[in-house]
């Protein structure tokens, strides 16, 4: 299924009647009688508006908002909004519980009222369309056999498909509970989920994941129902010419929207 998924809205496709909920504030970049942000060193300036952790702990879901005013290829103006998102958390508050398709009218209705309460409007159909410039693709494995993620984790360390994949890097964490081979514009993980839960009470920063004080509460019921560990693999194409590459080869010559 897809868990996360990175959207980028050009300007036009998107209002923000809010801008105060931004930090700092999207006035200063578009309205001259609030003065002008100066865009710095890197010609561009950021905007970010993202769920906080008391939201989080509460169960309070929220996308992560990103307004960037930028100078363009053609040297022009432009001020795209990047809209990062897990789906299923999104929907369900968790990514245990796994999507299918027919959730997307659901996952629509539950965005743009979430973005309306955020102070960022859209049309639907906008929405809908959006190009996608970030996707990971995720896999929840239960193991009900007495068997721990880590008994696969360290038979995967022992494969050598860093020339296969092309991938630059390989990284292990949290004591070797967490693997991960790792490019410019991809990476493939493989995680025991319950102890990157155990890992993010003690400090977010930790985890393999992000936002997950919002299922903390999960975590004691998960560690009481025995035989149960969770396996879980994720493919994380980062860039949007990753995607177009990806799809191409499975016979999809289409440009990725959401």
């Amino acid at each position: 299924m897809i868990d996360t998924i990175v959207l980028t809205l050009k300007t036009g496709m998107y209002t923000i009647f809010e801008p105060d909920n931004f930090s700092p504030s999207t006035r200063g970049l578009t309205d001259p009688t609030a003065g002008y942000y100066r865009l710095g060193g890197r010609s561009n300036i950021t905007c970010k508006q993202n769920p906080t952790p008391n939201e989080l702990k509460r169960g309070i879901y929220k996308p992560r908002l990103t307004v960037t005013k930028r100078i363009n290829r053609e040297g022009n103006f432009e001020i795209p909004l990047k809209i990062e998102f897990s789906i299923p958390k999104l929907l369900y508050g968790n990514n245990f519980d796994e999507l299918t398709d027919a959730d997307f009218p659901a996952v629509i209705q539950k965005l743009k009222t979430v973005l309306n309460e955020m102070g960022v409007r859209m049309f639907e159909h906008f929405l809908v369309n959006a190009p996608v410039s970030s996707v990971h693709y995720s896999k929840n494995i239960a193991l009900t056999d007495y068997t721990t993620p880590y008994t696969y984790l360290a038979q995967l360390t022992k494969l050598n498909i860093n020339k296969r994949l092309d991938t630059n890097r390989t990284d292990f964490r949290n004591e070797g509970h967490s693997f991960k081979y790792r490019a410019n514009s991809f990476e493939i993980v493989f995680y025991d989920k319950i102890k990157d839960l155990q890992q993010a009470k003690v400090s977010e920063k930790r985890a393999e994941e992000k936002d997950n004080a919002l299922q903390l509460n999960l975590f004691d019921m998960l560690t009481q129902r025995k035989p149960l560990e969770v396996l879980r693999v994720e493919i994380r194409l980062n860039r949007r010419q990753k995607i177009n590459q990806i799809l191409k080869k499975v016979g999809k010559d289409v440009e990725p929207t959401f």
